[in-house]
């Protein structure tokens, strides 16, 4: 039981990507991208099959450019940007009219580490507007206390997010929980031991090369008191 934990937690601070890890990004990504590309096809005259639903979600970590380029490679660049630009219009669309959700098991994670004095971060390949959103939309901002995304001045990738955040926290010991095989890789940049969550539309275990992997966010506190 998470209630019978020690209250020395083994770590200084623990980040968190954000889409796939927190937030249940599904839920608005996938009909904002549909419209966003029946717009521009329409506009562009472009004649070729949308993406699935499950196609669209591959793209989710990355930043935007990166993802829309592995999901429409046939594009050209012209086209992409025009994308990429009414993506993130009805994505803002979209979320204002319906918000977004935490995913399962988050709050309760996020309540136990607040509650044993953890520092808690978030590390995103999204831009700033939608981080802003997150942070007080969502809510995030009552427990997270630092947050660094791609609009991040001097930021040019999640590594350097990763080690700004350990700097900022004065954190010698940390964990990174995502989603992706990028987020474990840019903990392990910094030395963090790095837990896999695969209860969402993330990686699968075995792609993730984490240290740790769970499906449920609500065990994260659990399972990180006893990792050393």
């Amino acid at each position: 039981m998470i209630g019978a934990m020690s209250s020395a937690f083994p770590f200084d601070a623990v980040i968190f990507d954000l889409d796939g890890t927190l937030v249940a990004t599904d839920q608005f990504w996938i009909p904002a991208a549909r419209e966003a590309t029946r717009r521009v096809f329409a506009q562009r005259g472009i004649e070729r099959r949308q993406p699935t639903g499950d196609e669209w979600m591959t793209l989710v970590g990355h930043p935007m450019a990166i993802g829309l380029r592995m999901v429409l490679p046939d594009l050209d660049a012209s086209d992409l940007d025009a994308l990429q630009t009414a993506c993130v219009e009805e994505e803002e669309r979209v979320l204002k009219a319906h918000g977004a959700q935490l995913l399962p098991g988050a709050r309760e994670a996020l309540d136990e580490l607040q509650r044993l004095g953890v520092p808690m971060g978030i590390a995103s390949n999204c831009g700033r507007h939608y981080l802003e959103h997150m942070m007080s939309g969502l809510g995030l901002d009552q427990w997270i206390s630092e947050a660094r995304c791609l609009d991040t001045p001097g930021i040019r990738n999640k590594a350097e997010m990763v080690a700004d955040l350990m700097e900022s926290f004065g954190a010698q010991t940390g964990v990174m929980v995502g989603d992706r095989a990028g987020d474990m890789a840019a903990g392990r940049a910094s030395g963090l031991l790095c837990v896999g969550y695969t209860g969402a539309f993330g990686d699968t275990a075995r792609d993730l090369g984490a240290d740790l992997v769970t499906d449920e966010l609500a065990r994260l506190p659990e399972l990180l008191a006893a990792a050393v």
